[in-house]
């Protein structure tokens, strides 16, 4: 009875584990230069703090050149700013993510996981559940046992107060004393059990919530044709879904009606030195268009590696250079043995060999 508590923790544990994105403090402020910076350390921050572009929340006519309404909204003044102006956020049924325009005609790359469960990762879940409803259907059958067990106390000690009667006098008070200390027992055990019940329904109702929202979000995600996006002004409009990579991490959007809209440039990450500058742009916790620096730190096949830290909500956004230029697509972050992160960002080039033709 005593492993039932610990038990039961472990299965609530895991479902709150499989379903939580890691969070740690997150800072955003702006630097002398105007650019929003963001970072996870405190000290990094300037003394005169930071701030946040509030959303306007609005959209612009159709047909109109956005270009022109951003560039007279957000006044970029460097390359990293006119960069951050040809970003968007993407708000899918799973969450946040980022995007960015690839041409002028309103075409927008991402990661597909923003939009799409990951297939590999969904039969990882649907198996994590299993493995939980195994779990507790053993939990279950161990209380039943209990519960029995303890049925089966009441009843010898029905039996035993029957006999206490027939008893010499000299056993009875002996007796007595026994079958009250059993009964205290028991009900002590009565009380554990019934917190131990109350505990395994709870988890027996996380599991199958989960379970059910789960699948939910998958089938959702899986069928919508349509995102919203925010622009940098903070604009909501209405993105199309046209292609779904196989082969990569990657999703192509559209943004129709307008006569032209931001381009970002694009270089290949192979032309940079190990060490070059490179900055993140993205949509983390929540904070709209903001941008952490870093260096390459290498490459590893299709991967682009930075110490530029990636966040959830940076995911599909553009890893770029101090000129602006797109090297790759945020796309995920890997901890190093000392613990200090690594940011991964498929190669720009690879992107665009795989959506060749579809813009």
């Amino acid at each position: 009875m005593n492993n039932f508590k610990l038990m039961l923790f472990f299965v609530l544990a895991f479902l709150l584990y499989s379903t939580m994105t890691s969070a740690s403090e997150i800072y955003q402020y702006t630097d002398e230069r105007g650019v929003i910076h963001f970072t996870d350390n405190p000290q990094r921050i300037p003394e005169t703090g930071y701030r946040e572009i509030p959303g306007q929340g609005s959209s612009h006519p159709r047909g109109s050149d956005l270009v022109e309404i951003l560039e007279k909204k957000m006044n970029p003044k460097t390359p990293v700013e006119r960069a951050a102006m040809a970003t968007v956020r993407v708000e899918s049924t799973l969450g946040i993510g980022t995007g960015f325009f690839i041409s002028e005609r309103g075409h927008i790359l991402t990661n597909r996981h923003v939009l799409q469960q990951d297939k590999a990762e969904a039969q990882r879940q649907r198996q994590h559940y299993r493995e939980t409803e195994q779990r507790l259907r053993s939990y279950g059958e161990q209380i039943r046992q209990e519960e029995q067990r303890l049925e089966d106390a009441r009843k010898r000690a029905m039996d035993y107060e029957a006999r206490i009667a027939g008893m010499h006098s000299s056993q009875q008070d002996r007796a007595r004393k026994d079958l009250l200390e059993a009964r205290q027992n028991m009900r002590e055990r009565e009380n554990y059990l019934r917190g131990i019940r109350q505990e395994y329904r709870q988890a027996r109702e996380e599991l199958d919530k989960h379970r059910r929202d789960f699948e939910w979000q998958y089938n959702l995600a899986g069928s919508q044709r349509q995102v919203r996006i925010g622009l940098a002004d903070g604009s909501s409009l209405q993105a199309t879904i046209i292609r779904i990579s196989q082969q990569h991490d990657l999703a192509l959007l559209h943004l129709s009606g307008y006569s032209r809209t931001p381009k970002m440039e694009t270089t290949s990450p192979k032309r940079l030195s190990r060490g070059a500058p490179l900055y993140a742009i993205g949509n983390p916790a929540g904070l709209n268009h903001s941008v952490v620096n870093g260096i390459l730190s290498g490459m590893e096949g299709v991967w682009v590696k930075t110490n530029a830290k990636i966040y959830p909500g940076n995911s599909g956004g553009p890893l770029i250079t101090q000129n602006g230029e797109v090297v790759g697509i945020n796309t995920f972050k890997e901890l190093t043995h000392k613990f200090e992160g690594l940011g991964f960002a498929l190669d720009i080039g690879v992107a665009l060999s795989d959506m060749a033709g579809s813009f």
